[in-house]
């Protein structure tokens, strides 16, 4: 069979393409590998109807990209029927979609004008270019997005607003994004689009732009303006700032250039010194007992939890504000309090007898909010027990203590910039760190981008 196309095949056409010109043209040829860039680079003018139905339909051992350039000399309105099935089934293509692959087309709609065009592409992958059909505009026509991209398991990401912003009616919509795996909701730092026709959802998938307010944030599992801490500082216990990273909550897990804190894994053991300065050193590593402290006249109150990628440890404090319900953690004066009431807790001067409610808080590998933990009858009792509350009965044990703890921060979109975009990319776009404030961050640090602020 076919294995090659030559470059300069239809160098013989020339002019504005004519109906059916190359419907079928190389339809079920399996064998070829390549599309040539300037395949059709003499063929200049409107589209015509059929002109590329079913071209490479079912051509799956064509592999790469599509050419950017590829119809680059079609400029005009819609035809029926036009770029239907185009590349049906070609499932060895690869790489995301040129952003300008239609860039010349423009006017109103036509008739099943981009039906199944990239149907079955499964090797496709990245985002769908916003500004992919920008040219169309106008009320909606018979199956014009019938099935374009579906079965496109490899794309990702959401809806661009600007995908269909242009067309004004939804007819002729059938199930574009079919058995594809884009976002059904609008990620953390984007929201649903206002304008078009597929102003919410499409196919059952989020239509998105980015949000207007750059201080959007997970915050609990819930995008949310509202920070509900005092949190603003993400560092090492060395005190080298960077980012954690994710794109939605079910990728929390995600981090670059820290250690991995896994909601999902329970510790292996656990180790603290009470309030009192009494307990127990039990497994944890070197660090983190000598963290703990080893006299007792330094009435302690912190606390580690051996995980199987390494020790977490912290602080605890008893404070007379009662939180209510297990990791709920503090609002900003809450955490000023309790700022304040740590301070002199670890000292030697005795305690209030209102402080009987037991609060924890992560130091190492970064900084958390407070977290309330729970209450007892006296405050003896809770000097005696809190740190040991925060990591047997707390971090060691508790799933949801664990996810309040580790992910209750804020973040924010990256910088632009090369390196931020390429992790951005690597990881599938939406990607957000934590605020660092740039006066933390160490001269000359350069082991993840610069931190970025909220306005």
């Amino acid at each position: 069979g076919l294995t090659e196309i030559p470059e300069n095949l239809f160098s013989g056409l020339s002019g504005a393409p004519a109906a059916y010109w190359f419907m079928n043209t190389f339809e079920g040829c399996s064998g070829l590998t390549e599309i040539p860039e300037n395949l059709f680079s003499t063929v200049r003018g409107a589209p015509a109807e059929y002109m590329f139905n079913y071209t490479f339909s079912g051509c799956s051992g064509l592999t790469g990209s599509i050419p950017e350039n590829l119809f680059a000399g079609i400029s005009g309105a819609p035809a029926l029927q036009m770029f239907f099935g185009t590349f049906r089934n070609c499932s060895g293509l690869t790489g995301s979609i040129p952003e300008n692959l239609f860039s010349g087309i423009f006017g109103a709609p036509a008739q099943n004008m981009f039906g199944t065009t990239f149907s079955g592409c499964t090797g496709l992958t990245g985002s769908i270019p916003e500004n992919l059909f920008s040219g169309i505009s106008g009320p909606g026509a018979s199956s014009m997005f019938s099935s374009t991209f579906s079965g496109c398991t490899g794309l990702s990401g959401y809806v661009p607003k600007g995908l269909f912003e242009n067309i004004t009616s939804s007819t002729g919509v059938t199930t574009p994004f079919t058995n594809t795996n884009l976002y059904t909701e609008c990620p953390c730092g984007t929201k649903p689009a206002t304008t078009g026709w597929g102003a919410t959802v499409v196919d059952g998938r989020a239509v998105c732009e980015v949000g207007t307010k750059d201080n959007e944030h997970w915050n609990n599992g819930v995008c949310t303006t509202d920070c509900n801490s005092t949190f603003t500082r993400l560092k090492t216990s060395t005190g080298l700032a960077y980012p954690l990273l994710a794109s939605n909550t079910s990728e929390m897990n995600i981090n670059i250039g820290m250690p991995l804190l896994d909601v999902s894994i329970a510790g292996t053991s656990y180790c603290y010194r009470s309030l009192y300065g009494n307990g127990t050193n039990g497994s944890c590593s070197s660090d983190t007992v000598n963290y703990l402290g080893a006299s007792t006249s330094n009435k302690s109150g912190k606390w580690g939890v051996v995980f199987p990628y390494g020790d977490v440890s912290g602080t605890s404090v008893c404070s007379y504000l009662n939180g209510g319900t297990m990791g709920v953690a503090a609002n900003a004066e809450q955490a000023e309090i309790l700022d304040a009431e740590y301070l002199a807790q670890a000292g030697t001067g005795s305690a209030a007898s209102t402080k009987k409610y037991c609060w924890c808080k992560m130091e190492n590998p970064f900084a958390s909010q407070w977290l309330y933990k729970q209450s007892t009858t006296n405050v003896s009792l809770c000097r005696q027990n809190c740190a040991q509350w925060c990591s047997s009965s707390g971090v060691q044990t508790s799933s949801s203590y664990r996810r309040t703890m580790f992910y209750g921060i804020c973040h924010v979109p990256l910088a632009n910039g090369a390196a931020n975009n390429a992790i951005n990319a690597s990881l599938g776009g939406a990607i957000y760190h934590a605020t660092v404030p740039d006066e933390i961050v160490p001269t000359g640090f350069t082991g993840q981008p610069a931190p970025v602020e909220p306005e």
